[in-house]
């Protein structure tokens, strides 16, 4: 039984949450983001000033 968060064929993204680590979103998306790779999604977008990960990708 897959998990809810896990890639699918018919799913091509993955549930982020503010404790995701920047690591996993890297390994996930084969892509390197320049940040510490123990910084959480949450801090990031907070340093930022972006109240979601969704705010942030508008732009």
């Amino acid at each position: 039984m897959k998990k809810n968060n896990q890639l699918t064929p018919e799913r091509d993204y993955k549930i982020r949450t503010y404790d995701t680590k920047i690591s996993e979103m890297e390994r996930d998306l084969n892509v390197n983001l320049g940040l510490k790779k123990d910084m959480k999604l949450g801090r990031y977008l907070e340093k930022q000033g972006y109240n979601s990960l969704a705010k942030m990708l508008k732009g």
